[in-house]
């Protein structure tokens, strides 16, 4: 499952206009230098990422569609940061974006729910922190302004910029971040 045009547009509209604009690209809310971070610009087109990903949460948290689709749990970032390094969030995307066949979207898709099985992380946890602290800024800043998060056919009236399934920010190593994301 995946975003209504209307939620894109709405992550889009809170991070490009009360998020960080330090980055080139606008509304890239990556937290940290590209290059210190991967050796690349901030580039590509903007992209709504879902802070803890769609396949672990269904199939290691048991979440549902509107825990992962929350305003807290997404984040816009360039593509560079997103997919197309070895050091982005989703490294295992590297190929997809440069020439690999079609069928490696589904063997992509089949390694990433093997290893949600099993509870391991298939991106790179390390960020989760600083995109959560940075999500629930640009949305406390937002909704202080009047804005609102569109989900599905109306406007999400919760203020609380809490969640269930995300990390605390906090400050630790990758190993940390994974631990974080273990079923109780």
């Amino acid at each position: 499952m995946s975003l209504t045009q209307k939620e894109r547009v709405s992550i889009r509209n809170r991070d490009i206009e009360f998020g960080r604009n330090d980055n080139p690209v606008e509304g890239c809310q990556f937290p940290h230098d590209h290059a210190e971070a991967h050796g690349m610009r901030c580039a590509g087109r903007i992209e709504v990422h879902h802070i803890l990903p769609q396949t672990f949460g269904y199939i290691w948290l048991e979440a549902v569609k509107k825990e992962l689709d929350h305003k807290i749990n997404l984040i816009t970032v360039c593509q560079n940061s997103h997919v197309r390094t070895p050091y982005s969030i989703h490294p295992d995307q590297v190929g997809i974006y440069f020439g690999k066949s079609e069928s490696a979207g589904e063997k992509l898709q089949s390694r990433r729910r093997e290893k949600a099985a099993q509870g391991i992380p298939y991106w790179n946890p390390s960020y989760d922190h600083l995109l959560v602290f940075q999500a629930r800024r640009n949305t406390r800043i937002a909704q202080e302004a009047g804005w609102r998060f569109k989900q599905g056919k109306r406007a999400d009236d919760d203020d609380d910029l809490s969640h269930p399934l995300l990390p605390i920010p906090f400050s630790g190593s990758q190993k940390r971040g994974v631990e974080i994301y273990r079923a109780s």
